[in-house]
């Protein structure tokens, strides 16, 4: 299982099936850069990815650094050895702010906060929405097996949301 949770500095360890890629992303928010760090927290590259527009969520996928930008409320794609652009916006017109980020199986679900808040999932290659559940709130969002789970912090004391990861219908 991976998690990734909205806040001003987001590591990332990522590990599982890509163990050649064992290291740490962080995204620095106000920087719009992602550093890499060894999983001692020595510091690899870290201004692998720059010139972002204040990154918050940040997976890896197929040798692929997927991230949110809130000011742009898109997800870019970068090359995780180089930090090379594949896609700087493989997704646009989210019209909220995309904060957490998980890729799973040709899927990205993205949680996004403020405004027109929604949990939704956009497929890995085109970037086209496969669809797109209103929230209050979605600041993370943790995915396992068939259930993307969205943590809604605007709400007192906070919840947190489950969806079928294949419709987005509530549980």
């Amino acid at each position: 299982m991976k998690i990734s949770m909205l806040l001003p500095v987001i590591a990332v360890l990522l590990l599982g099936g890509q163990s050649a890629l064992a290291q740490i992303y962080v995204t620095n928010s106000t920087a719009g850069t992602i550093g890499e760090y060894s999983l001692s927290g020595a510091p690899i590259n870290p201004a692998l990815v720059m010139g972002l527009n204040f990154p918050i969520g940040v997976d890896l996928y197929n040798g692929n650094l997927f991230v949110t930008n809130l000011t742009t409320a898109s997800v870019g794609v970068y090359n995780a050895t180089t930090g090379a652009v594949v896609n700087s916006a493989l997704v646009t017109g989210l019209h909220s702010s995309p904060g957490g980020i998980i890729v799973a199986d040709g899927t990205i679900y993205v949680g996004a906060t403020f405004g027109n808040s929604f949990v939704g999932a956009f497929d890995a290659t085109t970037g086209a929405p496969i669809w797109s559940t209103p929230v209050a709130s979605a600041a993370g969002v943790v995915l396992s097996g068939s259930t993307l789970y969205a943590v809604e912090n605007l709400i007192p004391n906070g919840s947190i949301g489950s969806f079928d990861a294949a419709t987005g219908a509530i549980y």
